[in-house]
């Protein structure tokens, strides 16, 4: 059965604090970027827009994330006229749970999805690197309640 393991750690300045965790089980998982065996990570070029045609149910999601390693605008269903868009920063994942771990709150996915579009910047947390703008990856991974999973 495809599991989430959520935690959240809090540290004082001297090292003490508490760590919460917990598991969430679904019926299925589908994985951007990678698989249960090898995630390694969907490659995104220079100002390029990669597609992932992916399924997804909103209501029947227990748990995502996704996490990339340059900044990334994510569109749904449509680069052109997308339902929804995210921006996201690399090394900051965005994800949610329904067990309202670290925190309550909704799930920020409001359409069911059909298809992902990240379109790679080039940056990392908004600033040029060194050697100029970068390539990137994705890895995320969305577990699922009651849904088949496709491919």
């Amino acid at each position: 059965m495809p599991k989430h393991t959520w935690k959240t750690t809090i540290v004082t300045d001297n090292g003490q604090g508490p760590t919460d965790s917990i598991d969430l089980f679904g019926s299925a998982e589908q994985n951007v970027g990678g698989n249960a065996t090898g995630l390694k990570g969907l490659p995104v070029g220079v100002q390029d827009v990669e597609q992932v045609n992916i399924g997804v149910t909103v209501a029947n999601i227990v748990s995502f994330f996704i996490k990339t390693t340059t900044d990334m605008r994510l569109r749904v269903n449509s680069e052109v006229s997308p339902a929804q868009e995210v921006e996201l920063t690399a090394g900051k994942a965005f994800g949610w749970n329904n067990a309202s771990i670290p925190q309550p709150s909704s799930n920020p996915l409001t359409t069911n999805i059909t298809a992902l579009y990240f379109y790679n910047k080039g940056t990392v947390n908004g600033v040029t690197p060194s050697g100029g703008l970068a390539a990137g990856t994705v890895l995320g991974a969305f577990l699922l309640e009651q849904e088949s999973q496709f491919s």
